[in-house]
């Protein structure tokens, strides 16, 4: 390779059609230069050009009295189309790019195609039904999300049913609704009417006995009139249909929503090509970033930094696109590093994205603006408990916050997220920045962040309170649903010298440790105790998580240090609370490093002191630490009288569902018992409080946290009891690669009847069988899982090869990448060269690979792991 990975030689030729590679030396069969890359590609461009012909020659299915829109530059089209520049942007921050690179100029009334359009296949084929079964259809969302674009690659697929014609009016450039009816009927009847109405009985007039597809775009601020003349046509027009863009729904009678979605993005971490190229966002990049340096590849050095910047861009096409085109001034990885002063370098001559976000802001009312401006704080999501503290101060009421964040969603600033229970929003990345550059300049920040903290430190009470304790799992989750937020008002609190960054930071790394991500959790303690000193209020719970924290990443001693320096801070007793945090912390530090006598000594002082300080539910907590202790110590009688007594003090609270580390607890007794039954019923009701993910599925993607591991090595255990010794291993081997997966902490959380049973169950099989069981259960994600473990069905199977080929289609690769020709892969597999080269297509078109030396590239990167 060059000094450039993957960049192709100087003057290096290209397909005329697909944009491939063509070989240096390869002819056609008349001896001239190639100009495709395959015969399909010189069939399809073949094609292409009949069609152009055909619309040149014969307009067709468009009245007489509409003039093309080659003709009349501006007229007939949705936008003005620049004469230069790879894509066409409109003014509203929408991305416009052409259908395919070759399209016909202004083909049915439509805006001629610039550049290729890339995905979007679901969502064509769902409008495409929509289409057939409505005649007023509008596609909102935000700007930039590629409404327009869409719209016309919906209305050019459908002309055919359209053989009155397919007219597309822009209004976006209209100041109010005073003119929409005479850039209606200048389309439509050639013609502008000097008053409003005279223009709409004109294009009625001309519409009339006509089979015709209108499309209105860019109408958020223009709805009434919009509305009205759409209406108005549709009632007099039986023979029309309407496709309306706007970043918010006409409210029309008939109307029928798609609400545009963000391009697909990758799953976090991918990193196969061939998954990374399933995400629209990506191949968006990819293709864009090719326009603007043809040298530029998707490789393994860059492949993260694309991936990362299309999921904060949040699949907007429009941001995307900006983002592609730099690429010939400065590398992904520098683009990434600059996602955070976005608006400063996302422009071009004929797109702005923060003009679109302005365009935005402009429809709302003060109202929404101030709500805007306030929750773009709430980096975790918008909720309305957290835009009422943010808004206190306006005296906004619970429902009509509800309907303030509602008219939000319906202008597409927020988008609900439809799978949690909360009631969450999501904000764009590039909306929350854009609202909090609206809140410095209106001097409101500081106000908002002195409102927002005190809401965080009350979610996260359990975890830092001086008054609270953490009973059970479930207390975390109200914070660290919150943990980005947790994160922002900290970092922010350190840049103002604030206090109370040690609570914030403290809590952070609460969360971030029960969430598996330790190396933050550790980053966020050191700013903690960077700041407190000897006096603070805050330093003995920071180092006490610190003790903790270092003892699950296996360094005991170390955590003992820590955890011993915080008794020693508060031992006098003023907080007893405080204390008993502490040497709740101590004793599981303890218990991690083996000092089970010592641990069970610190706990037996915590109960005392949380008897006469603590709630009821605190002491229950207590006493379920010492039960475990019990069981560790081979006493299950003590371990059932603690644990009878912790129950009780539940049941008389009837405070919600049993918190799952008292089941989990409550589970290995009865093992210890010999009563697998009793036992597989508390850990049912354990796992089964994420939801059941076999038939209905749950309100909300599945979060682990560290208990769920250890319940599902608890229903092993029982399988392993009852002879299942297969159905263990899977369990024991996919409870394990989620506790590894995630980073989750579970040493505190597994006993001696676990160990047991997975030996018992690895002896019980040939070796052969139990490694594949062990595989199987190692495929398996946290959904897969709990619905294995909660219903005795068969392991869920996943195709496992590379790039989503099929089997034979990574043998063809495979082949390829050992220099075997055509020929020599179809004797070697005992098929025709034909399906061969099929074969090759179809793996080329996956991975998006311009030539065969490509594929050997990938092949030897991606699936040998070697690199030449």
């Amino acid at each position: 390779m060059g000094a450039k990975d993957g960049a192709r030689p100087a003057g290096a030729r290209r397909c005329e059609f697909c944009g491939a590679d063509l070989p240096e030396r390869g002819h056609g069969a008349s001896g001239r230069r190639a100009r495709f890359c395959s015969a399909t590609c010189r069939q399809r461009a073949h094609r292409r050009r009949a069609a152009a012909a055909r619309a040149v020659r014969d307009p067709g299915v468009r009245d007489p009295a509409v003039r093309p829109a080659r003709e009349a530059p501006g007229v007939g089209t949705a936008r003005e189309t620049p004469d230069v520049g790879p894509a066409r942007e409109a003014p509203d921050g929408n991305a416009t790019p052409g259908t395919q690179s070759g399209g016909t100029a202004g083909i049915g009334g439509l805006p001629a195609s610039l550049d290729r359009f890339v995905g979007r296949e679901r969502e064509l084929a769902e409008l495409r039904v929509l289409l057939a079964r409505t005649r007023l259809l509008t596609l909102v969302g935000p700007g930039g999300a590629g409404k327009t674009r869409l719209a016309f690659e919906l209305a050019a697929a459908a002309r055919a049913a359209y053989p009155g014609g397919v007219l597309a009016a822009d209004l976006a450039s209209l100041a109010d609704g005073a003119g929409v009816a005479r850039r209606v009927a200048e389309i439509v009847a050639g013609e502008a009417p000097e008053t409003e109405d005279d223009a709409a009985e004109a294009v009625a007039a001309a519409l009339a006995g006509r089979r015709a597809l209108l499309v209105l775009d860019g109408c958020e601020h223009l709805l009434d009139a919009a509305a009205g003349l759409a209406v108005g046509l549709l009632r007099r027009c039986p023979g029309l249909t309407v496709l309306v863009t706007s970043r918010q729904p006409l409210e029309a009678p008939g109307e029928a929503l798609f609400p545009v979605p963000e391009l697909s993005l990758p799953a976090p971490g991918e990193r196969d090509r061939g998954e990374l190229l399933r995400s629209d966002a990506v191949r968006l990049f990819v293709e864009r970033a090719r326009a603007a340096d043809p040298a530029f590849e998707l490789t393994r050095g860059n492949d993260a930094d694309i991936a990362e910047i299309c999921a904060r861009l949040d699949g907007n096409a429009l941001a995307i696109e900006l983002a592609a085109r730099r690429v010939r001034l400065m590398p992904p990885a520098a683009l990434r590093a600059r996602l955070p002063d976005r608006f400063q370098w996302l422009h071009d001559r004929h797109a702005d994205l923060r003009a679109s976000l302005d365009r935005s802001h402009d429809l709302l009312t003060e109202p929404e603006r101030a709500v805007l401006r306030r929750t773009s704080l709430l980096a975790s999501g918008v909720t309305v408990d957290g835009a009422l503290a943010l808004c206190a101060d306006l005296g906004t009421g619970r429902d009509e916050m509800r309907d303030l964040l509602g008219s939000l969603q319906t202008k597409s600033l927020l988008r609900a997220d439809a799978g949690r229970a909360d009631g969450r929003y999501h904000m764009a990345e590039s909306v929350r920045i854009y609202g909090r550059e609206r809140l410095a300049e209106t001097g409101e920040a500081d106000a908002a962040y002195d409102r927002l903290v005190p809401w965080l430190l009350g979610l996260a009470a359990p975890l830092v309170g001086p008054n609270r304790l953490l009973c059970a799992s479930a207390e975390v989750e109200p914070a660290a649903a919150e943990l980005d937020t947790l994160l922002f008002a900290a970092e922010w609190a350190g840049r103002r010298g604030d206090d109370r960054q040690v609570p914030l930071f403290t809590a952070a790394a609460a969360c971030l440790m029960w969430r598996g991500r330790a190396e933050e959790a550790s980053r966020a303690l050191r700013a903690a105790l960077a700041w407190a000193g000897p006096a603070h209020p805050g330093r003995g719970a920071a180092l006490a998580m610190a003790g903790v924290l270092a003892a699950l990443r296996g360094a005991p001693a170390e955590g003992l240090a820590l955890a011993e320096q915080a008794r020693e801070l508060e031992e006098p007793g003023r907080r007893p609370l405080a204390l008993a945090r502490v040497l709740g912390a101590l004793h599981v530090v303890l218990r991690l490093g083996g000092n089970l006598a010592e641990a069970h000594e610190v706990s037996r002082r915590c109960v005392e002191l949380v008897r006469r300080h603590g709630s009821p539910l605190e002491t229950a907590a207590c006493l379920r630490w010492q039960a475990a202790h019990a069981l560790d110590a081979g006493d299950p009688d003590e371990a059932a009288a603690l644990l009878e007594e912790c129950q009780a003090l539940h049941t008389a609270l009837g405070d919600g569902p049993v918190p799952q580390e008292w089941l989990l607890t409550a589970a290995m007794l009865a093992l210890e018992r010999g009563d697998p039954g009793l036992a597989e019923a508390r850990l049912r009701e354990g796992l089964g409080q994420h939801g059941h993910p076999s038939g209905n599925a749950p309100p909300a993607p599945l979060t682990p946290n560290p208990v769920t591991p250890a319940l599902a090595e608890g229903l092993a255990a029982v399988a392993a009891r009852r002879g299942a010794a297969e159905r263990a291993l899977r369990i024991f081997a996919a409870a394990r690669a989620l506790r590894a997966g995630r980073g989750l902490p579970g040493c505190a959380y597994r006993c001696r009847a676990m160990d047991e049973a997975a030996e018992a169950a690895r002896a019980a099989l040939p070796d052969r069988l139990a490694r594949a069981a062990e595989e199987e259960g190692r495929r398996m994600d946290v959904t897969d899982l709990l619905a294995y473990a909660l219903d005795a069905g068969t392991p869920p199977t996943r195709h496992a090869e590379p790039g989503g080929l099929t089997g034979r289609e990574r043998q063809v690769a495979e082949l390829v990448a050992d220099g075997l020709t055509n020929r020599e892969i179809a004797r070697r597999l005992r098929v025709s060269e034909r399906t061969v080269h099929t074969h090759l297509e179809r793996i080329r078109a996956k991975l998006d690979l311009p030539s065969r030396a490509h594929l050997v590239r990938w092949f030897l990167e991606e699936v040998t792991g070697t690199r030449r």
